[in-house]
């Protein structure tokens, strides 16, 4: 009757223990491969690194892939590749109107498209081929705006590194190296469609069990042509810098000896789980707290 009164406590167990993380045999939460759900927002561009262009805002929703390359007892350190298909990229651009004045009429001329700039300054400026004559102007308005860019990035090389690996709560940090590739020339007009970019970045990663965390990071990103574009003193890529907030969902598979449950026992319980020596707390799928 005892013992079937430590089976009904272990199913109990099994079916209400719910917590925040899972520690596996070493005491650690590690992944050997994990998978990434991610979106990321810059809300401005300045130097910070490299880069010239300001006020270039970028949006990036994408998927990632991470393959653990070593596993210490407080750190891990892993391959991280990433695909960004959804990039959007908003930069200051201007619309530039002209209205031509004869003593026959006046004749306007708009420009329906726009074009990135530096920065824009919005006004109007006035031309009199001859001086005093007044029956001849040219009056040019100047509207400024914003365009956007559709663009995709893939970073196939980067790190990561995971430190305190025995806490639920983990600082974590990247590095990585990619391409973006974009609809139309960024940052400005003269540049190239085709840009190298790299980022780093620290933040912290939650783990809600052995298979599952949710990661809040910040990292700073410069993509530039690399010399592609012709450099005749105006023709260069200025680059442009950015700090991204960025949130991504992981999934992964538990290491050996791991269950992806994310139930904990506590002390108290465990001792009392394992004072006979059975395998209660495997059936009961907990693991002893770190």
């Amino acid at each position: 009757m005892t013992g079937f009164r430590w089976w009904v406590g272990a199913l109990c167990l099994a079916a209400c223990g719910v917590g925040w993380g899972q520690a596996g045999q070493d005491g650690t939460l590690s992944r050997v491969n994990t998978w990434t759900v991610f979106g990321g927002y810059s809300n401005d561009s300045s130097r910070i690194l490299l880069g010239n262009e300001i006020n270039r805002k970028i949006g990036a929703v994408g998927f990632g892939y991470e393959r653990r390359l070593f596993h210490g007892r407080s750190l891990d350190l892993s391959y991280a590749a990433e695909w960004r298909p959804g990039m959007l990229q908003s930069d200051p651009a201007n619309n530039i109107s002209t209205l031509v004045v004869t003593a026959q009429g006046s004749t306007n001329y708009t420009n329906s498209h726009w074009t990135p700039v530096d920065k824009c300054v919005a006004g109007t400026s006035v031309y009199v081929p001859t001086p005093g004559d007044l029956d001849l102007a040219v009056y040019t308005t100047t509207h400024c705006g914003r365009r956007v860019v559709v663009e995709q990035g893939i970073s196939p090389l980067g790190l990561r590194l995971h430190v305190l690996t025995r806490r639920r709560v983990q600082p974590t940090f990247s590095a990585r190296i990619g391409v973006l590739l974009a609809s139309q020339p960024v940052p400005v007009a003269v540049d190239a469609n085709f840009n190298v970019f790299f980022d780093i970045g620290a933040g912290i990663e939650v783990y809600r069990g052995a298979a599952r965390s949710l990661r809040l990071e910040y990292a700073v990103q410069h993509y530039g042509s690399l010399g592609t574009v012709p450099n005749d003193g105006y023709n260069t890529n200025p680059g442009v810098d950015n700090g991204f907030v960025k949130v991504t969902f992981t999934i992964g598979r538990a290491i050996t000896g791991q269950r992806s449950s994310g139930r904990f026992c506590s002390a108290r319980t465990w001792a009392v789980l394992t004072r006979r020596k059975r395998r209660i707390p495997v059936i009961a799928g907990c693991t002893r707290s770190a």
